[in-house]
Formats: structure tokens, C-alpha cells, sequence
């Protein structure tokens, strides 16, 4: 299961750089296209995945304050996974294994991806969501 967390997260972080702003070769957006594509390779390393988060934690503190939702929602994820590693390198002088750092994190990425739908829909119960004058809902759609 995480060789496929690991391999979904890494093409949505290429799908997103791509969409949003093209193939950058002279940003730290290059760099997580670069860590990513490097995790494709093998999936199931924890330390290659390690340093696809770290590349984005990075990335994302460079476009801070001017990020959305969604890129936060990954940048606190992964500064949290990537503290869970390092507290796990202090404790056992050693990485988790694949398996084990799965088993350790879905329940949280369960509960975040419970919250991120639970706010976007929280953010759309106000009266001019549905009023074409004002809401975003339409030109979004």
C-alpha cells in the first residue's frame, strides 16, 4: 500500500506543477518534479519518499505566503511525516520500513482527507455561492 500512496502522491505533485505553471526548470518546483520522478523509479522507498516531502516542505516555504489550500494541506502532511521520520531515526537509529510507515500514517491521512472535504463543503454553505455576480462557483466549474 504505500509503494501505491507513494506513487499517487508523487504523480499528483507532477500533474499539479505542470498544470499550474509548466515545466519549470529554475525553481525548487523543478526539484520536487525532479525528486519525484526519481521516487517512480522505486516506489517503495522510504527514504526516497523522504526527500520528494522535503523537497516540497521547500518549495511550498518559497511560495508562502501565496499558496492554496491544497498545496498547505500537503506542506503540513508533509512536515509532519517527515517529523515522524526523524523522530523514528532518534528513537530506533533506524528508518520505518515501507509497510510500517504506512501503517502509521493512513489513520491521520484518513481523517485529513475527511476534513479537507468537510471544509471545502463548509465553504460553500453561504448565500452568494449560488449568485452568479458574485461567487467563483461558475467561472471554477
Amino acid at each position: 500500500m504505500f509503494g501505491l500512496f507513494s506513487t499517487l502522491l508523487a504523480v499528483s505533485l507532477i500533474l499539479h506543477q505542470l498544470w499550474w505553471d509548466g515545466l519549470e526548470t529554475d525553481s525548487l518546483h523543478a526539484v520536487v518534479v525532479l525528486a519525484a520522478l526519481w521516487l517512480l523509479v522505486r516506489p517503495t522507498s522510504v527514504v526516497r519518499f523522504a526527500m520528494m516531502l522535503a523537497a516540497e516542505v521547500v518549495a511550498v516555504v518559497g511560495d508562502l505566503p501565496y499558496v492554496g489550500d491544497h498545496t498547505l494541506v500537503v506542506f503540513v502532511s508533509g512536515l509532519a511525516v517527515l517529523f515522524l521520520l526523524g523522530w523514528t531515526l532518534l528513537r530506533s537509529r533506524r528508518l520505518p520500513a515501507a509497510g510500517e510507515l504506512y501503517d502509521t500514517i493512513a489513520p491521520f491521512l484518513r481523517v485529513q482527507l475527511i476534513i479537507v472535504y468537510a471544509a471545502a463543503a463548509l465553504s460553500k454553505l453561504n448565500t452568494d455561492f449560488l449568485d452568479p455576480q458574485t461567487s467563483c462557483a461558475g467561472p471554477m466549474s
